[in-house]
C-alpha cells in the first residue's frame, strides 16, 4: 500500500514538473518563433508612401487626484509618466485615447448615489499635457462624461475648441457629437467615430441639445456610413458593457459583441472598446478586426485595493492594465497591428507606467488568432 502511494505521489510530481516545461518550452518556442518568422510592422505601403500611423490607449483616468497629481508633479511632461512607451506615441502620427471624466472646473456633480471620488473631472491645465502627443484625438462617449452635468460637458467643448486636441463622441448637438473626426497622413483620411450606451437618457445629444453620442445600432449605420463617404479607413470606439459592476474578465460580454460585430457590418475597418478594465480577445470578423477592450492605461492601482472582496464598489474599482494599440495603414486592405501591454506602477512615491509582463503580451497574440464569428 505504501508503495502504490508513494508511486501516485511521485507521479503527480512528475505530471506537474512536466507541465511546468512544456509551458514555458510553448511560451519560449512561441516568442523565438515570433522574433525569427513573424512580419514586420509595414514600412512602405504598395503605393510607395510611408503608412499612416496611429497609436491607441485604453482607458485614461486621470480624474483630480493622484493620477493629475503626477503629471502636474512631472510638469505635463508625458515622457516621465510612461516612461520608455512614450516613444511609441511620438514615433506615431494620431494618438487616441477615451478620456474617463470631463474637463472642467465645475465642482457641481450630478447624482450618482456613489461616493464623491466616483465623479471624475480633471483641470483644463491636462491640455499642456495632451498636447505634447502627435494630433491628439480623445473620446468622450463613457459613462462618466456626465458626471458633471451639462456645466461639464460645454466647459470641454469650450476649453478644447481652441486647441490642437480632437474629440469625438460629445458636441453641442448629435451632428456634432456623431461627426467623425478626420484626421489625413499621407493622402490617407482616417475617421474616428465614438459612442456609449451608458448614461442616463438626458444626457445624449439631440437634434437641439449638446451631449454625448448615443449607441445604438441606427446611430452606427449612419454614423459609419457618413464617414465611408469622406475617409478611407474607419475607426470605431464602442463603450458599453452588459454589467458596469461586473468583476473583469477578458471574454466580451454579449453587448460588446453584438455592437463590435455590427459596427464591422455596417463598414468600420477597426473597432476598439474600453471600460471592462482589463485586455480582451482580438477577433478578426467579417472584412474587420474587433479590440473587444484596450483595457486601462492611466489611473491609481492603489484604488484597486480601497475595498474588500464582496464590497458593492469592489468589482468596478479592480484595474488589471491595459495597453497600446499601434496601426499601421495604408488602406483598407493593407494595414498591420502590434500590442504593448502595460500598467500602472508606483516607483517610491511616483506614479509610472510600466511594460506588463509577457505572458500578457503571449494571450494577446494568441486571441489575434481567434476564427472569424458571425453577426447574430
Amino acid at each position: 500500500m505504501k508503495r502504490v502511494y508513494t508511486f501516485f505521489k511521485n507521479l503527480r510530481l512528475h505530471t506537474i514538473v512536466i507541465s511546468i516545461v512544456l509551458i514555458f518550452g510553448i511560451v519560449g518556442g512561441y516568442f523565438y518563433f515570433q522574433k525569427t518568422t513573424a512580419p514586420r510592422m509595414i514600412e512602405i505601403c504598395e503605393s510607395g508612401k510611408r503608412p499612416a500611423s496611429v497609436a491607441l490607449a485604453g482607458d485614461l483616468l486621470i480624474g483630480g487626484r493622484t493620477v493629475w497629481q503626477q503629471i502636474v508633479d512631472d510638469n505635463y511632461d508625458p515622457e516621465k509618466l510612461l516612461g520608455e512607451t512614450y516613444s511609441t506615441f511620438k514615433n506615431s502620427d494620431i494618438t487616441f485615447g477615451n478620456f474617463e471624466g470631463i474637463i472642467t472646473e465645475s465642482t457641481t456633480t450630478r447624482e450618482k448615489n456613489l461616493p464623491s471620488s466616483f465623479s471624475l473631472r480633471t483641470d483644463p491645465r491636462i491640455v499642456n499635457f495632451f498636447s505634447s502627443f502627435p494630433r491628439p484625438v480623445l473620446s468622450f462617449a463613457n459613462n462618466h462624461s456626465a458626471d458633471f452635468g451639462f456645466n461639464g460637458i460645454n466647459d470641454t467643448l469650450k476649453i478644447l475648441e481652441n486647441t490642437s486636441i480632437g474629440y469625438v463622441g460629445i458636441g453641442r448637438d448629435s451632428d456634432e457629437a456623431l461627426a467623425p473626426r478626420i484626421v489625413e497622413i499621407n493622402g490617407v483620411r482616417i475617421a474616428f467615430l465614438a459612442f456609449t450606451d451608458l448614461l442616463p437618457e438626458e444626457y445624449y445629444a439631440t437634434t437641439t441639445k449638446e451631449g454625448i453620442a448615443r449607441l445604438s445600432p441606427e446611430n452606427l449605420e449612419e454614423a459609419i456610413k457618413k464617414a465611408r463617404e469622406v475617409s478611407d479607413f474607419v475607426i470605431v470606439y464602442i463603450h458599453t458593457a452588459d454589467d458596469v459592476n461586473a468583476a473583469p474578465s477578458r471574454v466580451p460580454d454579449d453587448r460588446e459583441r453584438f455592437f463590435s460585430r455590427l459596427a464591422i457590418t455596417e463598414g468600420a475597418d477597426v473597432v476598439v472598446g474600453g471600460q471592462p478594465h482589463i485586455l480582451q480577445r482580438v477577433e478578426k470578423f467579417g472584412n474587420g478586426i474587433i479590440f473587444y477592450s484596450l483595457g486601462i492605461f492611466l489611473y491609481d492601482p492603489a484604488v484597486s485595493s480601497r475595498y474588500p472582496a464582496g464590497h458593492p464598489l469592489f468589482n468596478g474599482t479592480q484595474f488589471k492594465g491595459g495597453g497600446i494599440l499601434r496601426l499601421a495603414i495604408c488602406d483598407r486592405e493593407q494595414y498591420e497591428y502590434e500590442f504593448i501591454p502595460t500598467r500602472m506602477a508606483y516607483r517610491g512615491d511616483q506614479l509610472r507606467l510600466e511594460s506588463d509582463s509577457p505572458v500578457v503580451y503571449f494571450l494577446t497574440r494568441i486571441w489575434r488568432w481567434g476564427g472569424e464569428g458571425q453577426l447574430r
